[in-house]
Parts: C-alpha cells; sequence; structure tokens
C-alpha cells in the first residue's frame, strides 16, 4: 500500500492534534503516542474511504473512541489522567523565566488542570481539550463530534462548569482562570 502525498501531508499536519487530544484524554504521554499512532495508522490505511473534507472530524472522532476504547481496556488497571505532572505538556508551560518557585509552582497547577481535565466524563472532556486546550471553533467541534452547535454549547458550558467547581474544590489557584473560561459567551 503506498502512502499518497496528500495523506502523507495531512498525517504531518494533524499529528500534534491527535496526540494532543489523546494526551488530554489519558493523561500519559506514553498511553498518548499509542493511541495516536494507531489512530494515524488507521488513517493511512483508510484514507481513501474518508472525504478529504472530514478528515479533521474523523481524526478527532477517531481519536476520541480510541482513547475510550484504551480506557475500557485498561480497566482501572491505572488512573486516567496522571495528576502527578511528570508527564507535563502543560507543565512544560512553566518558564525557565521565571524563577524556579515560580515555575514549580506553575507545573503544579498545570498538572492539577490536566488532571481534572481528564476526569471530565465524555463528552465534556473533548469537548473542553477540542476547544480550551486546541482552540477549534464551535463549528469545527460540532463537525468533528458530529453534535450539533446547541449540544456543543450546552455540554462545553456544563464541561467548563465542572472543571471551575473541581479546581475550586481543590483550592487551586487555576479556577479562576477555569471560572473565566465558564464565563465566556457562547
Amino acid at each position: 500500500m503506498r502512502c499518497s502525498e496528500a495523506v502523507r501531508r495531512v498525517i504531518d499536519e494533524q499529528r500534534h492534534r491527535v496526540f494532543t487530544l489523546a494526551y488530554y484524554s489519558l493523561g500519559a504521554r506514553e498511553d498518548a503516542e499509542d493511541v495516536a499512532q494507531e489512530v494515524l495508522i488507521r488513517y493511512w490505511k483508510n484514507a481513501d474511504q474518508i472525504d478529504p473534507q472530514r478528515v479533521e472530524g474523523w481524526l478527532v472522532r477517531a481519536t476520541t473512541n480510541a482513547c475510550i476504547d484504551y480506557v475500557r481496556k485498561r480497566n482501572g488497571r491505572r488512573e486516567v489522567g496522571g495528576a502527578d505532572g511528570r508527564d507535563g505538556m502543560l507543565s512544560d508551560v512553566a518558564s525557565g523565566d521565571a524563577g524556579p518557585a515560580v515555575a514549580a509552582e506553575h507545573a503544579e497547577a498545570a498538572a492539577r488542570l490536566r488532571g481534572e481535565i481528564a476526569r471530565l466524563d465524555e463528552p465534556y472532556r473533548s469537548l473542553v481539550i477540542l476547544r480550551e486546550v486546541q482552540g477549534l471553533a464551535y463549528q469545527e467541534i460540532s463537525e468533528a463530534l458530529d453534535l450539533s452547535l446547541a449540544k456543543v454549547r450546552v455540554y462545553l458550558h456544563r464541561g467548563r462548569r465542572m472543571l471551575a467547581d473541581r479546581l475550586a474544590e481543590t483550592g487551586s489557584q487555576v479556577s479562576t482562570a477555569a471560572e473565566r473560561t465558564s464565563a465566556e459567551p457562547q
């Protein structure tokens, strides 16, 4: 089976998005790499059957479903969403320009936020990741997850609220950012 240039380009362009969605859903870099690889291989094998205009949506749905399947297979052997911060994409936010104490504080807050996002139930987790982490527009999320625009708005609002409430319960400093986000106009 030959991989066309268009398929390679899509894989190169979407690799990070697929990995990021898997990472925020699963919370562990190794698990996310496994799922991302599985999804991209599945895309490569089926690219000729996928409408080129809907590739991004297909990849988001395939990644979301692969994460759900991965967690089901794991079936509680390891907690979803490693909140220890060691795998840290969000912990990478902590800049080396700030002092070590500030960088450590940022890394800890990022790890808590990532852990709480990973603990959200579906579809809230996927919607929060797609909107807040990956910056997709409501319409893009609607098409990617095959949900009405109204459902995207409602589920995203609920997901943000749940995230803000959980962060407030833990007294996390990132709760104010989540609360601001939950108050964002739909």
